[in-house]
Order: structure tokens, then C-alpha cells, then sequence
């Protein structure tokens, strides 16, 4: 692997990284929106309404901001040699999978 592949390379895992941080942040946000919901829910407190509705919006943000920034990856990655072989084959598994479970609860 070349210096600059490695420099790249260890960019994106330092990105990706950061991403699984967020993806933490978001766990707890939602036990903690989760909270307040249970809490407006049973004490009919509209504070409590709001706050969740604060948090769900915000996690709701931050994900459509983290699915762009992988979508423009998978652009990169989609542009690779070999790249759409592997789709293929992983979309044909799924689908003869969820096939099989959709046939199998069809019949019953």
C-alpha cells in the first residue's frame, strides 16, 4: 500500500471512528427521549412532550447527516473494480432469503 492509499486510509477509519461515537450518542439520546416520553405518556407533562420531540428531531438530523456522508462513500466505493459483483451476490442471498421467510408465512 502507498503512503498516500495509507494517509487516505487511515483518514476514513478516523472518520468512521467518529461515527461510532455518534452512533453512541444517539443510543443514549434516545433512552433518554425515551424517558421523557414515558414521562409525558403517564403524568400528561407537556415539558416532558417537548423535550422528546427536541431530542427525536435532532437524532432524526444527525442520522440523515451521518446516511449523506456514507452515501457519498458508497459512491467512492461503488466506483472500485469488483465493487458490484460483491452487491450482486449480497443482494441475491437477501432476496431469496426474505423470499423463502415471505413464502414460508404465506402459506401457513
Amino acid at each position: 500500500m502507498e503512503n498516500k492509499e495509507l494517509e487516505q486510509k487511515l483518514k476514513q477509519l478516523k472518520t468512521e471512528d467518529f461515527i461510532w461515537l455518534i452512533y453512541i450518542g444517539i443510543i443514549f439520546a434516545s433512552w433518554i427521549s425515551n424517558g421523557y416520553e414515558r414521562k409525558y405518556f403517564i403524568e400528561n407533562n407537556l415539558d416532558s412532550k417537548k423535550n422528546y420531540r427536541i431530542i427525536m428531531t435532532t437524532i432524526f438530523i444527525v442520522l440523515v447527516a451521518v446516511y449523506i456522508f456514507f452515501k457519498d462513500s458508497y459512491i467512492d466505493l461503488k466506483r472500485k473494480k469488483g465493487f458490484n459483483i460483491f452487491i450482486n451476490y449480497c443482494l441475491t442471498i437477501n432476496f431469496n432469503k426474505w423470499n423463502n421467510i415471505f413464502i414460508c408465512c404465506y402459506r401457513r
